[in-house]
């Protein structure tokens, strides 16, 4: 029997909008699907009902957001629809209303990945390579500021974060202008007065801990609106490009960690200024970021030797045993595994224009086998195979330019090189061309092509194809829904080890979906993907142990669990292991290790855990 002292598990969040509902006081627009969730509310995909456009909409659902909103921006964001609609890297505004029941922004809709997306990537790259995309994606964000701060009032983003960079086919464009404010020209009147005075709520209306990170000291303590506060968060995302780090922020030694990267010291020196603590010794405004970047923007090419266009049959012969050679070498299938022999054997081959040699050079320098590891020179050899026709070329040339490793991140000439792959029947070039459709990322959301692509690729036996197969049967997501299809193709996943398609195969037996409903049986596949470390397998195992269903209640072995989901994450989780903490359930009582989870999952958005930190801290 479940402890009475124990909070029950909650349902997920509910959004406060659904697909197909209006968009109110917008004729015409329906809502198609949550895009996400802040601080501000929600952002949903809207389509006209018979101009075939989409838009993405910005619903203030935070009552604080909504009045600040309703209040003191209606000025702003007749400016931003004036002055930004035609900058290349500004998101324009397109429609608002603040009469609404929730007020909205309509936005173009963008759609792909955003900055935050590639700086994760940048990990992988070597400090050149990130320091090139840096510089070319800075210049451009730096440029979209300046076009705004040089107005008079200057337009201030105040949010500025990598989240609100997206990143349309390599471009950057920089999101959500109009909600920060303008700067305050003159002395302040009663209205900036009162926009200070909601302004010192910021750790509140932000949410995210994350956008922290990216406000200067004095926008915390509710000062008024300036060009600075910009300058700093690019700073801010300026150092993490640099490091590859997300989660890191510039600290006293941040000039000396960039010149051991490499940086410049010029540009060093800017990102340390930006980030100064005393706005007066930041740069006035972005234009200046604009002008010291551009003189860096130039970029260098890599050389390759030239292969002859023509081959004799000898020479044909002595490249394809050369090649194989090098095969041997790579794989330790035939000779001992050695990546600098093999190498040799492929550059042997390669000189004579061998497509897959020229494959596998890329493949060595992408990946550091055998060689320092070299994103251009690795873009430079599959540029070569990819132009003879080898698929597995074309299907890695995708992956850079995805990635934005080595080349600037541009999801429309990745798309195009999978599509070549694809055509040539490459499966996992199959496989990421149904995510494309499935997600809408880069291309019309468009089920019914997802499925096509994933059944290819799933006939060659690609797991991943055949798990998100299964996911489209299963939510008859682009067809009729087929639950016994959905199994099936699941079960193909599961028994290569695919933890999405073994969690799945849980959800089916523990809700009885096209099965008997059998606890035990959901428990075993949750078991097998929580083993490969999927989050939401380990909370359902948490979950069950919590709750004492179809094995007995143990709180020690939902603790154990939940602590492995809330590692990755998992909001859930984190609120259910802190509510065990906070009462001493399954171990000893940790107060401060609840309240560290509920502000982890409060900072995701979980409205109980922001009631119980709240509770906590008034006590």
């Amino acid at each position: 029997m479940n402890d009475p002292a124990l909070p029950p598990i909650p349902d997920p969040v509910r959004p406060h909008f659904a697909a197909g509902d209006p968009v109110d006081r917008a004729e015409n627009w329906l809502l198609v699907g949550e895009l996400g969730r802040g601080g501000f509310g929600e952002v949903w995909l809207a389509r006209h009902e018979w101009k075939d456009e989409l838009r993405a909409v910005k619903f203030c659902t935070h009552p604080d957001v909504r009045h600040r909103l309703i209040a003191h921006e209606k000025t702003v964001l007749l400016r931003v629809m004036r002055t930004a609609g035609e900058h290349p890297n500004i998101v324009p505004l397109l429609e608002y209303s603040l009469k609404a029941e929730s007020p909205w922004l309509m936005y173009e809709f963008v759609p792909g990945g955003t900055l935050a997306d590639v700086i994760d990537c940048a990990r992988e790259l070597t400090p050149r390579e990130r320091f090139a995309g840096a510089v070319r994606t800075l210049h451009a964000v730096a440029g979209a500021l300046a076009a705004l701060h040089r107005l008079d009032p200057p337009i201030v983003h105040r949010d500025l974060k990598p989240h609100n960079v997206l990143m349309s086919d390599g471009v950057p464009r920089v999101t959500d202008f109009g909600l920060g404010g303008v700067a305050a020209a003159a002395p302040p009147t009663d209205e900036t007065r009162v926009f200070v005075d909601h302004s010192v709520r910021l750790p509140t209306l932000l949410r995210h801990a994350g956008s922290l990170r990216y406000a200067p000291p004095e926008q915390m303590h509710g000062s008024a609106p300036s060009p600075r506060d910009d300058v700093f968060a690019l700073g801010v995302m300026a150092y993490q490009m640099l490091t590859g780090d997300l989660k890191s922020v510039p600290g006293a030694d941040a000039a000396d960690e960039l010149r051991d990267l490499g940086v410049p010291e010029l540009f060093a020196a800017l990102v340390v200024r930006s980030v100064a603590n005393r706005p007066d010794r930041r740069p006035a405004d972005a234009t200046e970021w604009q002008a010291l970047v551009a003189p860096l923007l130039a970029t260098e090419a890599v050389a390759l030797p030239v292969a002859p266009a023509v081959l004799a049959d000898e020479q044909r012969e002595r490249a394809e045993a050369d090649y194989r050679c090098g095969e041997e070498c790579y794989t330790g299938r035939g000779a001992l595994q050695d990546y600098a022999k093999a190498r040799e054997f492929f550059e042997r081959a390669a000189a004579l224009g061998h497509a897959e040699a020229e494959f596998r050079l890329g493949w060595l320098h992408d990946h550091g086998r055998g060689v320092p590891r070299d994103a251009a020179t690795a873009r430079a050899w599959y540029e070569r195979g990819a132009a003879r026709g080898s698929a597995n070329a074309q299907y890695n040339l995708g992956v850079l330019y995805k990635k934005g490793r080595g080349v600037p991140r541009d999801p429309a000439t990745a798309r195009d090189w999978w599509e070549r792959a694809a055509a040539s029947g490459h499966p996992t070039a199959q496989a990421f061309l149904g995510s494309l459709y499935q997600n809408g990322d880069g291309v019309p959301r468009d089920g019914a092509k997802a499925r096509e692509w994933f059944e290819k690729a799933a006939l060659q036996g690609d797991a991943t194809a055949q798990s998100n197969l299964g996911g489209l049967y299963h939510e008859g997501e682009g067809g009729p829904r087929d639950v016994a299809k959905a199994r099936e193709w699941y079960e193909r996943a599961a028994a290569q080890g695919d933890a999405d398609a073994q969690f799945n195969l849980g959800v089916l037996f523990d809700a009885g979906d096209g099965v008997p409903r059998d606890i035990a049986q959901a428990r075993e596949w949750w078991t097998k993907a929580a083993a490969r470390g999927h989050p939401g397998a380990q909370y359902n195992l948490g979950a069950l142990h919590h709750n004492g269903e179809s094995v007995p209640q143990d709180f020690a072995t939902a603790r154990e669990w939940y602590e492995k989901a809330a590692a990755q994450g998992d909001p859930d989780a984190q609120f259910n292991l802190a509510a065990l903490c906070e009462g001493g359930h399954g171990g000893a009582k940790n107060l401060p290790r609840a309240l560290d989870l509920y502000r982890r999952a409060a900072s995701q958005g979980h409205p109980d855990a922001r009631t119980a930190l709240e509770r906590l801290e008034a006590e």
